[in-house]
């Protein structure tokens, strides 16, 4: 992850409400979302339609899909042998105009029943203003906005 970047992890809504509807799990202080993904059984094609909102590249791992680029905003889908869903997250490039491609997939969440999960673990209402104020109020922003001060 770039210090330009702000990311939310992704997970599939039938798995939390299921799993874990009070918090999520967390293992070693880190959000461990595995068990969301193997236990809602989806494939990678799940995300195939993303390429619409961001280009599909070439990943320096087999089991990832990378769409988009990895230093702007991007989508990176980790997968099983088998093809099933590990880990999904996409990073936010806070630099850049960023407005369409989060409106894009925020849309696509819902259309999917997915759930963004913030870099502090909550769970985030799916809704553009309430995204980018998260964006706008992070450390690594300000951070970033600093080091040229």
């Amino acid at each position: 992850m770039a210090i330009w970047q702000y990311t939310f992890y992704i997970i599939e809504g039938r798995s939390l409400r299921d799993l874990s509807p009070n918090e999520i799990f967390v293992e070693d202080n880190l959000f461990n979302e595995e068990p969301y993904w193997i236990y809602s059984h989806k494939k990678r094609n799940l995300f195939f339609e993303i390429e619409s909102i961001l280009r599909k590249n070439v990943s320096w791992s087999d089991s990832i899909d990378l769409y988009g680029k990895e230093d702007s905003n991007c989508l990176e889908v980790f997968f099983d042998h088998e093809n099933y869903i590990t880990s999904a997250s996409i990073r936010i490039d806070f630099i850049h105009s960023y407005e369409s491609v989060l409106k894009q997939f925020i849309e696509f969440c819902i259309s999917k029943d997915l759930i963004m999960i913030d870099e502090d673990l909550n769970v985030v209402l799916l809704n553009y203003e309430y995204i980018d104020n998260i964006i706008k109020r992070s450390n690594q922003r300000k951070v970033y906005y600093n080091l040229g001060s």
